[in-house]
């Protein structure tokens, strides 16, 4: 009794369907028993890229990276003995210099147009020197 029901059943099933659904259900059929066969090959994977670099033979030397600060193991402390505007720097920062190295040249202008007054002023105090001792003279000998 149970399977004449299922018969009915079914038979009843597929007489309501229509022709559109036939052929989606049949599509739907291929398809699963298409996926459940061993005969169908899985396809390869696409190859992945790569890139290629020449080998070159070279002699490398051995290098290490430290993070730090570095100090000079002498350092000098520059203090000017007279005030002026530079005119030149002779050296350059972290060069290596030694004792007697000159460094700096100042404008020597300024210098110089002191040393020009203070030759006039002794010029003028000579010469008013000499005219004092002139009328010292003169007073003091007889005429």
């Amino acid at each position: 009794m149970q399977s004449e029901a299922n018969h009915r059943y079914k038979s009843e099933m597929f007489s309501s369907m229509t022709p559109q659904g036939m052929a989606i259900a049949l599509v739907i059929l291929t398809s699963l028993s298409a996926g459940c066969s061993s005969s169908a090959q899985p396809k390869a994977p696409a190859l992945p890229e790569v890139s290629v670099a020449e080998v070159i033979c070279k002699q490398i030397g051995d290098t290490d990276e430290f993070t730090g600060r570095l100090e000079a193991v002498h350092t000098v402390e520059v203090r000017p003995r007279v005030s002026g505007y530079l005119q030149s720097v002779h050296f350059k920062e972290g060069e290596i210099v030694r004792q007697g190295d000159l460094l700096f040249q100042i404008d020597a202008r300024p210098f110089q147009a002191e040393v020009d007054r203070l030759k006039g002023r002794t010029v003028a105090s000579e010469s008013a020197a000499f005219a004092s001792a002139k009328r010292f003279r003169a007073r003091r000998t007889p005429s």
